[in-house]
């Protein structure tokens, strides 16, 4: 979860302290108590239920990017033809 801050929390005004603070969270609850001020606890609260309806629904959405492709693949020997 961590690796991701760098990446999120930018451009503004007090990102470089927040991403610190956040680098050294060991919980869930650290990250919400820290992000709270800064995006309101509504936003906070909206974020963690959706979190946890995303892991409690075993399938992804259909047209989901994490739906790998599905193709048929048939293998075939290769014909050596160096005789």
């Amino acid at each position: 979860m961590r690796r991701h801050f760098k990446a999120y929390v930018g451009g503004f005004r007090g990102a470089k302290r927040l991403r610190m603070e956040l680098m050294e969270t060991r919980s869930v609850a650290d990250v919400e108590r820290i992000v709270a001020p800064v995006i309101g606890a509504s936003s906070v609260r909206r974020a963690h239920d959706r979190a946890h309806n995303l892991a409690r629904d075993p399938v992804p959405p259909r047209n989901s990017s994490l739906t790998p492709p599905t193709r048929a693949v048939s293998l075939q020997p290769i014909a050596d033809d160096r005789a």
